[in-house]
């Protein structure tokens, strides 16, 4: 009868390495495809601003109720879109990217740049 002989390295089979590295990159996987959530208290503040102003927020980049989502977490600026008003612009880099912040809100209308 022959012997089976165990890969080891330092120790460690290598059965076990590939297990914990497949375990590991699929945790990583999971944790990418999670998209990022807009800070909550930005997300009152932007409604009550828009609730105000008697607008409503754009479905352009309103997408699942998440307001940094679509055109407002691109890299695009508002200038190439110039038919969705009101507008904002988000960064979700924060926190491992899993944050967003409001960095920008346009709305075009002369009556409502002097409420700024």
């Amino acid at each position: 009868m022959q012997r089976r002989r165990r890969h080891c390295v330092g120790g460690v089979s290598v059965q076990l390495v590939w297990l914990l590295a497949l375990v590991w990159s699929w945790r990583m996987l999971v944790e990418a495809q999670q998209a990022p959530k807009t800070d909550p208290i930005e997300v009152a503040a932007l409604n009550t601003i828009l609730r105000r102003w008697g607008l409503k927020a754009s479905s352009e980049w309103n997408i699942r109720g998440e307001p940094c989502s679509g055109f407002a977490s691109d890299g695009i600026d508002w200038d190439h879109r110039p038919n969705i008003n009101p507008f904002i612009k988000c960064v979700c880099s924060y926190d491992n990217s899993t944050t967003c912040h409001i960095t920008r809100l346009y709305v075009h209308s002369s009556s409502r740049f002097d409420q700024l």
